[in-house]
């Protein structure tokens, strides 16, 4: 499974990769690979 997160508004992905490097919540991000699960599993952590 890969994790891709958005530079701006920090959606994650999970197996999708848009083709125009864009963000889909926030139209505007860079959507790059996770290498670091740990941080997004903190991340999720503090929203809720």
């Amino acid at each position: 499974m890969a994790l891709f997160r958005c530079g701006s508004c920090h959606a994650v992905y999970e197996d999708y990769y848009p083709p125009d490097d864009s963000c889909i919540k926030c139209k505007r991000g860079l959507v790059r690979i996770v290498t670091d699960t740990s941080s997004i599993n903190h991340h999720k952590e503090e929203e809720q």
